[in-house]
């Protein structure tokens, strides 16, 4: 959050100050409204203004960079308030989920759209690889791949991978203009760790993990808070590869950094997307286009319930498993033992089949969940 205001912040003045050297306009001043309210959080208040400030810089040419800015300024507004809005989604009532999701897709669609006619006016005036235009990717790569629910040709998959692709694009261009080892690049460099770590491709994850801390260490030292954020990321890793007491040296050694107790990450992600083969529960409830299908669906509703046609409901019952270095399941558990059909649900479960990992040629083991929806009338 703390980049992302910068940069928005920066983004704003940076078109005041351009405005500032041609007669005056209302953009300045209501660039000046918006950069205050974004801090305050006033999304709602800022989005008119920003729209306004669209109109304004429009009308002085779809060509120019402060239309290009414009655009990515409003863009980010939609952006924050959609992040924020889906660290609620634990708390809203099912009756109330349904429009809920709605205003969150609508601010993605909107931010989307923004960032994307914001590139294009830069790819017009030939800055496709400037920093100002890497950091318009990098947000669109963050839109895509935090909102998969938004319907698209290819579906989920397709929102992934050109978020991937994306920030390659930007990692590259941070490299070519500031070095490798500068702060966008690393930057750059742990976003990507993160983005794997979340879509389960350990393999890729933890060598820009490695990458990051190996050159903070060098730069900044063994000591340096910026190192944080990237070991816990690789603890987390440790934890889903059934590599406890790594993760509790990395936990340690957090510690010592921030003089704070920490604690060993507690997750267990969905090893769906590491499916090669989910058996289902059959048994005619479980009958229904699931997880399995679309293992992303799930991540849009952690609530465990969906409307479906305002009548049914979708409920998903948890599955704890110890995935073993060949890809099969070692040990299966319903995360609720007093759920329906629960020894059906561990005899599907210890039939599938993972893409096993390894790390520097030897087989680890995986922990994580399943999750088996099924309608509840």
């Amino acid at each position: 959050m703390k980049f992302t205001a910068f940069l928005f912040l920066a983004l704003v003045y940076f078109s005041t100050e351009i405005a500032a050297q041609a007669p005056a306009t209302d953009s300045q001043t209501l660039n000046q409204q918006i950069a205050s309210l974004y801090q305050q959080g006033k999304f709602d208040d800022a989005i008119p203004i920003g729209k306004r400030v669209v109109e304004i810089e429009n009308k002085a040419g779809e060509s120019s960079e402060t239309y290009a800015i414009a655009l990515m300024n409003l863009g980010m507004l939609y952006k924050e308030r959609m992040r924020i809005l889906q660290k609620k989604r634990g708390s809203i009532k099912f009756e109330e989920l349904a429009a809920f999701n709605e205003k969150v897709n609508d601010d993605t669609k909107n931010a989307e759209e923004l960032f994307r006619r914001s590139l294009a006016v830069y790819t017009k005036l030939g800055q496709n690889e400037s920093i100002s235009s890497a950091a318009l990717k990098d947000e669109l790569g963050w839109v895509l791949h935090n909102n998969v629910a938004i319907p698209t040709t290819g579906g989920p998959r397709a929102r992934i991978d050109e978020a991937e692709k994306l920030f390659t694009e930007v990692l590259l261009a941070r490299e070519k203009l500031g070095g490798a080892e500068s702060s966008p690049a690393l930057k750059s460099v742990l976003d990507f760790g993160n983005f794997y770590m979340r879509w389960i491709n350990f393999e890729k994850a933890l060598p820009f993990y490695e990458r990051y801390v190996s050159t903070v260490e060098k730069n900044d030292g063994l000591n340096s808070k910026s190192l944080v954020p990237a070991l816990r990321g690789m603890a987390e890793l440790m934890v889903v590869t059934d590599r406890p007491n790594e993760a509790r040296e990395l936990a340690k050694r957090i510690s010592l950094i921030t003089g704070k107790a920490e604690d060993i990450p507690q997750t267990s992600p969905s090893l769906a997307l590491r499916g090669r083969k989910i058996e289902r529960v059959k048994i005619k409830r479980f009958t229904v286009a699931d997880a399995f299908d679309n293992p992303y669906s799930s991540l849009s509703y952690p609530n465990g319930d969906m409307p479906v046609g305002g009548r049914v409901r979708i409920r998903h019952i948890g599955v704890n498993i110890l995935v073993d270095g060949e890809g099969n399941v070692a040990d299966a558990k319903v995360i609720d033992p007093s759920a329906k059909d629960y020894v059906e649900i561990i005899a599907a479960a210890r039939r599938s089949k993972f893409r096993p990992y390894s790390y520097k040629g030897v087989a680890q083991k995986m922990r994580g969940t399943l999750i088996y929806p099924y309608i509840e009338n």
